[in-house]
């Protein structure tokens, strides 16, 4: 395992663990978010919102597990980061103003910038996706791999506040 593929797998586990654990601690309000949409029948606001929180606890899971089923983990999350942007985009060209369910609750409204971070996730799939390696990691390439995944992973947990500080005129 490279550090390449560790950074990638622990950007990826930190983070749909992170976001899994969020809307699990606010499971209503995910379900009031994914009501809002108004993507889906009435009736499948919360299997919906069970099935995404599963799907990432799943990703993240599979990502911990050897390179042939890693690969797997990989490609759920580049799928679940297509199918939020799909729903961004679409909440955004409608004008549908709903708060950003993806860590638990949330004042920020979705809105493009998180098309940006999926973009992002999905970079680090595709790169990671490419990239398993199923050599065992030196000392230097787990430092090197793990805290640059807790550094990614942190950025990507809280992009809202980054891209405010980095670019405030953009959040209007």
């Amino acid at each position: 395992m490279s550090a390449v593929d560790l950074a990638c797998r622990g950007v990826l586990v930190l983070v749909f663990a992170a976001s899994a654990i969020g809307k699990l601690d606010d499971f209503g309000g995910f379900v009031a978010a994914i009501r809002g949409l108004r993507l889906v029948p009435d009736a499948w606001p919360r299997p919906v919102a069970r099935l995404v929180v599963a799907a990432e606890a799943t990703a993240a899971g599979l990502l911990l597990l050897p390179p042939r089923v890693a690969v797997v983990g990989f490609t759920l999350a580049i799928l679940l980061c297509a199918l939020f942007a799909v729903v961004i985009e679409l909440s955004v060209r409608r004008d549908i103003r709903v708060a950003c369910p993806c860590f638990g609750a949330s004042a920020d409204l979705l809105n493009r910038r998180h098309l940006a971070r999926n973009g992002l996730l999905a970079a680090v799939a595709v790169v990671g996706l490419t990239g398993v390696d199923t050599a065992p990691p030196g000392f230097i390439g787990v430092l090197v791999g793990a805290v640059t995944a807790v550094f990614v992973a942190a950025v990507v947990i809280r992009f809202d506040d980054v891209a405010e500080i980095l670019v405030p005129w953009a959040a209007r």
